[in-house]
């Protein structure tokens, strides 16, 4: 196995140490997220050594998750904003659909390309497992408020930041659960999907999608913001979705100049429950919200699809 010899175990080690529930940084954490990022571009085209080195290795469930949990919490870290975009830019590189990283009809033709595929699966089932962690795409639904609530004219590495963090989404749930069956894995039988998409809601998906396309930088993330919706509602069709939102934004721009400017105007820094972004509280589900839990049972799609299981 060729990719052995290319070990990123030492460098994954190099990022930090966690000790129980906290995660101490190196003072080189972000450089070396970007020496792992490099490698990821120039690796071997045809054998991907070195993220099926990454995949062997487990490190995104080792490394890169706990990184991604721990820094958006710590005020100390210098420069946690770069670490949590950079290690977000190393997991969408991680999570491209194999058949977007290899010819699959030409590499099947051999015992090697064969293997080659069933690593890099391999590696995208491990990888939507670890995001059933509802910490996870917790971490990565509140960078995108904290970009959004800091600046009042997000920036292009701003915007990029928002999209590069949708596109991890897409991914992830771009990831077949019937694939391969894997004997360590627990949840390879149960839905994957539904547990995140779960999760996302319970995080505001809904209010953060709305809020993204009234924003006037939405072309940046528009596509990428389609294709997770069409995800997240599979028997629905891209440009059907595509049209709706077209409708829904032309409505909302006829609206009268107030309510326009309140709901396209990002938040100010510490508005706190004032965000049209962020619930009362965020991590809590619709059950916890009183009188109002029966309703929210009839009209979340995503409880609805969590009862059925």
């Amino acid at each position: 196995m060729t990719w052995i010899t290319t070990n990123p175990q030492n460098t994954f080690a190099s990022l930090g140490v966690r000790h129980g529930e906290t995660f101490n940084v190196s003072d080189d954490c972000l450089t070396i997220l970007e020496e792992i990022l490099k490698k990821l571009a120039l690796e071997d085209q045809t054998l991907r050594t070195f993220r099926r080195a990454i995949g062997f290795g487990q490190n995104i469930k080792k490394d890169l998750i706990p990184l991604l949990i721990y820094v958006k919490d710590d005020t100390q870290i210098t420069d946690a904003s770069k670490i949590i975009d950079t290690t977000i830019k190393i997991l969408v590189n991680l999570t491209i659909p194999v058949e977007c990283l290899l010819s699959i009809e030409a590499v099947s033709r051999t015992d090697v390309g064969r293997h080659t595929i069933f690593e890099l699966n391999r590696l995208l089932i491990t990888s939507k497992e670890a995001f059933t962690d509802s910490r996870s795409t917790k971490a990565v639904m509140d960078h995108i408020k904290h970009v959004v609530e800091r600046d009042s004219r997000l920036n292009m590495q701003q915007c990029d930041s928002i999209n590069n963090c949708l596109l991890l989404l897409r991914n992830i749930l771009h990831i077949p659960e019937n694939r391969m069956q894997i004997s360590n894995c627990p949840l390879a039988h149960s839905s994957m999907q539904n547990e995140i998409i779960w999760n996302l809601f319970t995080q505001s998906i809904d209010k953060i999608i709305i809020y993204l396309m009234s924003c006037p930088q939405r072309m940046y993330w528009g596509v990428t913001m389609v294709q997770l919706i069409a995800l997240m509602y599979k028997d629905q069709h891209v440009g059907t979705l595509q049209k709706l939102l077209n409708l829904w934004l032309e409505a909302s721009l006829s609206e009268s100049s107030e309510d326009n400017e309140s709901n396209t105007s990002p938040p100010d820094q510490g508005s706190g429950d004032s965000s049209p972004i962020v619930t009362s509280d965020p991590t809590s589900d619709s059950s916890d919200n009183g009188g109002s839990s029966e309703r929210n049972k009839n009209s979340n799609p995503a409880e609805n699809m969590r009862n059925k299981n």
